[in-house]
């Protein structure tokens, strides 16, 4: 992209950890306006915007790939041969950080609930005082 603005119906290279395919924008719904939590509509992102959008990927991304594609050093590969021990998400438990700025439980909280929870943090962040969430425009 290299600052352009994100369009629906404009084809891109969709790449995430898991692998990378072709991917089309079929919408794009609202943008969030950091400054009064506003979400408004958009037709376009533009470069550090946070928006809601749609994206059709052209093949499936396994997420099986994922510990493979980023794990240059074969560690998971190791740890799951028994190589490595007490390592983490293999063969060792995860430990939850005792006071972390934002937990998400995506198991009980819907994604908006999730949206929500980071927008009022960044807002924290960006002004100083905390969004009370997205509010739609009238």
């Amino acid at each position: 992209m290299a600052g352009a603005p994100l369009y629906a119906g404009r084809q891109y290279l969709f790449r995430s950890v898991c692998g990378t395919a072709g991917a089309e924008v079929t919408s794009i719904r609202d943008r969030i306006d950091l400054n009064s939590c506003l979400l408004l509509a958009a037709d376009r992102l533009g470069l550090n915007d946070i928006g809601e959008a749609e994206l059709t990927l052209s093949r499936a991304l396994p997420v099986d790939a994922c510990h493979e594609n980023r794990d240059p050093k074969g560690l998971y590969r190791k740890a799951r041969q028994g190589l490595i021990p007490n390592f983490t998400g293999i063969n060792a438990p995860y430990e939850a950080p005792e006071a972390p700025e934002l937990r998400l439980d995506t198991d009980r909280m819907s994604a908006e609930a999730c949206a929500e929870a980071i927008i009022t943090l960044l807002g924290t962040v960006i002004t100083g005082e905390p969004c009370e969430g997205t509010r739609h425009r009238n």
